[in-house]
């Protein structure tokens, strides 16, 4: 179940390059590392679900912004923004 969830993931993301902006590009990338690296983690942690997978990227995601890897996004703040 989560390499099918991963999956369709992926495909969206690979779905949007050929008419993504560079920020949209950048985002992507950045997401689709934060995703493998959440799911080889969990499948060595015997978690399978959808739920663990969203949980550990977005963990992994507010880790990043807390270290100034990434700025958050809100409203008008230019999503794809290095810190």
């Amino acid at each position: 179940m989560i390499a099918e969830f991963e999956s369709r993931i992926l495909a969206l993301i690979d779905n949007m390059v050929d008419h993504a902006s560079d920020d949209e590009l950048f985002a992507g990338g950045y997401l689709r590392g934060h995703l493998t690296l959440a799911v080889a983690e969990l499948e060595g942690e015997g978690e399978h679900s959808a739920e663990a997978v969203n949980s550990k990227v977005s963990q992994s995601l507010e880790k990043a912004i807390s270290a100034g890897e990434l700025v958050a996004a809100g409203p008008n703040s230019g999503a794809g923004d290095v810190a």
